[in-house]
């Protein structure tokens, strides 16, 4: 009976260590620090807010947080700078990959892993996108200076860099035209064309291709057909 009851101990309790490992939270989890800000991804050259929260009545600081960027590709770690900015906190990634940050609280190192993201451009010639419907008068037309890859969506106005594309003027007998444009403004050649716009003229804006901040590649924007007024 003594036996029996020693056994039935020795189980109770493996069965509770057992019953607090899986209760017990993971630091490596992370669950009591949050990140808001953008799904919980840094924009490669951008300022992103570092927004954290954690249940304690000392204010987290700069002093508290440490970031480390590891690269997706290379896989090399290195410290990226937390910067405040009237009383916010801030970290600006420069690659694609992972940061961690590493945060000091009343509990203890707390970490939290969070992706970079690249930055998505919109192409613009002016005011004019891709998928503008309507007419372009062509004395508007022939003032317009470039191509543009603008940066929307961050409260901020930017562009990426444009590196070349080809542009073809499809007149109303059906003649076509083309030349490649080097950059994001119109060159000489480029200009010559811009300025034979008139009216029934299809212009086609095509392999727009340009690099935001962290790009490693080059990438492509949806090619623009505008008819001339």
């Amino acid at each position: 009976m003594i036996r029996a009851f020693c056994i039935l101990m020795v189980s109770l309790f493996a069965n509770s260590i057992i019953a607090q490992k899986q209760l017990s939270p993971q630091k490596e989890l992370c669950t009591n620090l949050r990140l808001d800000y953008r799904n919980e991804t840094f924009v490669i050259g951008l300022d992103n807010p570092l927004n954290i929260v954690y249940p304690q009545e000392a204010i987290i600081t700069k002093e508290d947080i440490r970031a480390v960027f590891k690269h997706y590709k290379t896989k090399k770690k290195r410290d990226l700078e937390v910067f405040e900015n009237n009383g916010h906190l801030f970290i600006r990634p420069d690659s694609l990959g992972f940061v961690t940050l590493i945060v000091n609280t009343i509990d203890g190192i707390k970490e939290k892993k969070i992706r970079t993201k690249t930055i998505t451009a919109v192409g613009k010639l002016s005011q004019y996108r891709a998928n503008h419907t309507g007419k372009i008068h062509s004395g508007e037309f022939r003032i317009q200076m470039g191509i543009i890859a603008s940066i929307e969506g961050y409260d901020i106005n930017a562009r990426c860099a444009i590196s070349r594309y080809d542009i073809i003027r499809l007149n109303k007998a059906n003649s076509a035209e083309r030349t490649t444009n080097q950059g994001e403004k119109f060159d000489k050649n480029s200009q010559k064309l811009i300025t034979k716009a008139d009216s029934g003229d299809l212009y086609i804006f095509r392999n727009i291709l340009y690099k935001c901040p962290g790009d490693e590649n080059e990438k492509r924007l949806d090619d623009m057909i505008f008819e001339i007024k």
